[in-house]
């Protein structure tokens, strides 16, 4: 029933925060020694781009309980769908953004489509909450 199926979807979101969020603030905190560490110091430069990165790698973790549901469901084609939206949208931002700020437009461009990716996502799952499909 979806009672059980919203507890399910909030314990892995749980675990999610619990296990991974600490690592993402960790390595949002510590970018820049973390380039020096593994890259040299010819890349700390790209501190910035790693902000980025982790900022939006962390929105799509939020995302998989809702993956979870929908690919349970039978229902892949709101995940294709929400994953073409944001191809062609990453395009056209990679397009812009690289061509004004060049290494992080393409880390911008990245945050902003998973962020549609986040809301397509997460207003899709939560119609199918509150509809009848999940029994």
């Amino acid at each position: 029933n979806n009672r059980k199926v919203k507890n399910i979807i909030s314990f892995v979101r749980n675990l999610t925060v619990f296990f991974v969020l600490p690592f993402i603030l960790l390595i949002f905190i510590f970018s820049q020694p973390i380039l020096q560490i593994v890259f040299g110091s010819e890349y700390t430069s790209a501190n910035l781009v790693l902000r980025i990165l982790i900022v939006a790698q962390g929105l799509l973790l939020f995302l998989i309980p809702k993956f979870l549901l929908i690919n349970s469901k039978g229902m892949q084609k709101i995940y294709v769908m929400s994953y073409g939206v944001a191809a062609i949208l990453n395009i056209f931002l990679n397009l812009v953004l690289i061509y004004f700020w060049g290494i992080e437009g393409a880390a911008v461009s990245i945050l902003l489509t998973f962020v549609v990716i986040f809301f397509i996502i997460k207003r899709k799952s939560r119609n199918l909450l509150q509809s009848k499909i999940i029994d």
